[in-house]
């Protein structure tokens, strides 16, 4: 909301540190690197969400909206 993405990037990137299985921090990580464009690396974070919460709807929520752009 704030337009920091690089700063929410970082704070993602230090939350994840700390507890690696924190899926909402890759999907909110997902979501800044997608708004930025950088679709493939979104993606990655995504798929890393649900991997640590095979249930996670708002990882794939955004990973299918991801694909969708690239058509897929």
């Amino acid at each position: 909301e704030q337009s920091k993405l690089e700063e929410a990037i970082e704070a993602y990137n230090r939350a994840i540190a700390i507890k690696p299985d924190y899926a909402e921090a890759y999907t909110n990580m997902g979501i800044i690197l997608h708004y930025k464009g950088k679709v493939n690396r979104a993606l990655a974070t995504f798929k890393k969400a649900t991997f640590i919460k095979p249930d996670y709807a708002e990882a794939y929520y955004n990973m299918g909206i991801a694909f969708q752009e690239q058509g897929k």
